[in-house]
């Protein structure tokens, strides 16, 4: 990841810049980022957040100004290097679908040159960031090794135990997500949800169109308090916070 990158002659100031002891400072020409401190960029939509961070990986090239990433002027930088070099935390989803989650994650520093060896600990660290059996909590792990659980004991009786919550929580949330996909098909010819709120806005009868969204809304409820009804039927006993 870049340690910092300076933006000259910035379209829109930069704010909410949060240094490594806490303090919230403004970055911008007269001040730029330092080393290992946190810059958020706000902003209604619009006003030029992800143009400024793709003209930072030259995903769009700036029309002027000037770019600095470590002193040195990304648009002078390879664009294949400058973003191995860079971070990325995406919003949605951007995985290969031909590759499985570790060749995923192992792929940037492959590329990057990478050895064997630095890509598998790379890999498996950053594995272990990802909800589930594999987030239980190290101690939990150790203590149930040093009571002689056996590593399959150990996956039944500690680790999904204390990721069932997390599972739940999926379950809770595809039935209403499920709810929000089948809406929006009616506009498609594929039926759904949203049938009445088409006919209302169809026949221009507010009252129908109204009525129509407000049982969807109604039904995605209904869908949430099943889920988390489950959830608190399923969870296992103990897991409960007082």
């Amino acid at each position: 990841m870049a340690d910092s990158a300076e933006i000259v002659e910035p379209t829109a100031p930069t704010s909410g810049a949060a240094g490594p002891g806490g303090s919230a400072r403004s970055a911008g020409p007269d001040r730029p980022a330092a080393a290992g401190e946190t810059v958020i960029l706000v902003g209604p939509s619009g006003c030029g957040k992800s143009t400024t961070l793709k003209m930072i990986n030259r995903l769009i090239e700036p029309a002027s100004g000037q770019i600095t990433i470590g002193g040195e002027g990304v648009t002078g930088i390879n664009p294949a290097a400058l973003r191995r070099t860079i971070g990325y935390a995406i919003q949605a989803a951007g995985l290969f679908p031909h590759m499985t989650v570790t060749e995923n994650i192992g792929l940037v520093p492959k590329t990057a040159g990478r050895s064997r060896a630095k890509v598998r600990d790379r890999v498996e660290e950053m594995r272990k960031t990802v909800a589930g059996p594999r987030a239980t909590d190290p101690a939990l792990v150790e203590a149930a090794r040093d009571i002689g659980m056996s590593p399959l004991l150990m996956l039944f009786r500690v680790e999904l135990p204390l990721a069932v919550p997390l599972i739940l929580a999926g379950v809770r949330t595809a039935p209403v997500l499920n709810v929000g996909t089948a809406t929006p098909a009616t506009f498609g010819v594929g039926g759904g949800l949203g049938g009445r709120g088409s006919s209302g806005m169809t026949n221009q009868r507010t009252p129908v169109l109204v009525l129509g969204f407000v049982l969807t809304v109604a039904m995605a409820l209904i869908m949430a308090w099943l889920g988390t009804l489950v959830g608190l039927l399923l969870r296992p006993r103990g897991l409960e916070v007082n």
